[in-house]
């Protein structure tokens, strides 16, 4: 079938079939072409062009040029629904934040504003319960969706909130602005993991443990119910700058941490703790290293 309307070339009317509106819209996707007549485009996309899996290749595509015509040509024409979620339940508005990733400008916020307008769930969640906080790792996009009604308080598959996954992920000025909106330091995953023992968990984190260090001197010796500790895990990960770090704030061996590591003989490590005038010394050795830390 073929379609005719007035384009703004003088009188002359164009004829295009949806074949040739998709080639267009696939020229313009693929960088084919150097220079796409605007109004054609436009037109095709709001009056003619039908194909769902197309269109939102073209969102992405103007969200990744920047190109605001097209992307409220899609939403006012309702070619694009950001509700819309994938066969993992992963939106349209979640795969925008993701495409964005963590540096964004003004131009990207106010998109991410336009599409809060038209998210009927912000809270919405992907197979693995996560949410579109929880995918975000830039602070401006988490400010905007926390001041929109984000939870803070609800968990993904792993039972992890917010504030679990920034701490898993490293992400130390998301970590200041869940707590200053409330996350509470004290949560636990499902495995019985604090965010101090997701950090320690990741290597060249030490950053992340500075951060958390200061909400967290309470449950410092937290242990879940297999026995581990913030400590412990910093230990069979080889994270030597966050064991320091933690020893350093209160953070103890005792018998049963030591009989651990001995037994089961995880990473070769054994740690001797001894006493010099007032001084306790312990000792951390990795197969034939040997660190000894003062205090």
């Amino acid at each position: 079938m073929s379609f005719t309307f007035p384009a703004n070339f003088g009188d002359n009317s164009f004829y295009f079939s949806n074949i040739a509106t998709d080639h267009l819209i696939n020229d313009y996707i693929e960088d084919k072409i150097l220079k796409t007549n605007k109004e054609e485009l436009l037109h095709n996309i709001q009056h003619i062009c039908s194909n769902k899996a197309l269109l939102k290749k073209l969102f992405f595509k103007a969200i990744s040029r920047q190109n605001s015509e097209i992307i409220l040509t899609l939403l006012n024409a309702n070619k694009i629904d950001v509700n819309d979620s994938d066969n993992h339940g992963i939106t349209i508005f979640m795969k925008t934040i993701l495409q964005m990733g963590n540096s964004v400008d003004e131009w990207d916020l106010e998109i991410i504003k336009v599409i809060l307008d038209r998210t009927q769930n912000i809270d919405a969640q992907d197979d693995l319960g996560n949410t579109a906080l929880m995918k975000t790792k830039n602070y401006c996009i988490a400010l905007k969706l926390i001041n929109n009604g984000a939870s803070l308080s609800i968990r993904n598959a792993a039972g992890q909130t917010p504030l679990l996954v920034a701490a898993k992920n490293g992400l130390d000025d998301l970590i200041d602005l869940y707590i200053d909106r409330g996350a509470s330091i004290l949560d636990v995953d499902n495995d019985g993991w604090t965010a101090l023992m997701l950090a320690a968990h990741i290597d060249n984190n030490i950053s992340t443990i500075k951060k958390l260090l200061p909400y967290s001197l309470k449950i410092i010796n937290y242990q879940n119910e297999i026995g581990l500790t913030a400590l412990k895990i910093a230990i069979f990960n080889k994270n030597r700058a966050a064991m320091i770090k933690l020893l350093k704030n209160g953070a103890f061996f005792n018998d049963a941490e030591n009989m651990d590591v001995s037994e089961l003989n995880l990473r070769n490590i054994e740690i001797i703790e001894s006493r010099s005038n007032t001084q306790r010394i312990f000792t951390i050795v990795w197969k034939e290293e040997k660190n000894s830390f003062y205090f």
